[in-house]
């Protein structure tokens, strides 16, 4: 471990820009939702999207996918999924209005998802794009590892989707099969409800949660 991720009580546009977005510096920062805010992710059903959503798990190692419905996935010991943030009209209006991310979306494009973790994590991936990852319940454990350390971290050989990814698999470590990691540093961060992690573009990460988690994430595209 290299070292501990700034946490900020606030921040303005101009500094994100000048400061974490120009030096591609990761951060934390707090206190981004209002307790009424969050309250209203609390219950799952005050969640339930509008309209007959399903949560995509896919396994990007494997090329396999399922879909569970909404009243399925609360009943899995563990799960990782995503669905279009869109289709959760109800709750997008209890979001925050982050300035310098809402400005660094005007005139892009972006993909906005909402991410469901619970005894789970994720894959250790290449962003292509800079990534916010909103904490709305529970909490998320993440590592991030900078562009320095990439051939510690054994990309993936394989071109397409799987390019970004790297061979070795969070949730299954094997320390045999990949010796380098040992070696690679890399960020430590906990993200409670309520706070949200900055991942630069060209970082590597991954994220796990113990308890079930709702995690807004947006990508500037």
């Amino acid at each position: 471990m290299s070292g501990l991720i700034e946490r900020l009580s606030a921040l303005s546009f101009d500094a994100f820009k000048s400061t974490y977005l120009k030096k591609k510096l990761p951060f934390v920062l707090r206190n981004v939702v209002s307790d009424t805010g969050l309250s209203k992710w609390e219950n799952i059903s005050d969640v339930e999207p509008s309209v007959n959503t399903h949560f995509d798990t896919i396994d990007s190692f494997t090329g396999t996918s399922t879909s569970l419905s909404w009243s399925e996935f609360p009943k899995q010991q563990k799960v990782m999924a995503s669905a279009p943030l869109a289709q959760f009209s109800r709750l997008i209006r209890h979001l925050p209005q982050v300035e310098f991310v809402k400005a660094g979306l005007q005139g892009k494009s972006s993909l906005e998802e909402l991410l469901v973790a619970k005894n789970a994590c994720s894959e250790l991936r290449r962003e292509v794009f800079h990534a916010f990852m909103l904490c709305m319940t529970g909490s998320i454990e993440a590592r991030l590892y900078s562009s320095t350390q990439s051939d510690l971290l054994y990309p993936s050989a394989t071109c397409g989707s799987r390019r970004n990814l790297s061979e070795y698999r969070p949730d299954k470590p094997q320390s045999e099969q990949f010796p380098l990691m040992q070696y690679a540093k890399y960020d430590h961060v906990v993200v409670p409800r309520g706070e949200m992690l900055f991942v630069p573009k060209g970082y590597w990460s991954y994220w796990c949660a113990d308890e079930l988690s709702f995690v807004v994430r947006f990508l500037w595209i």
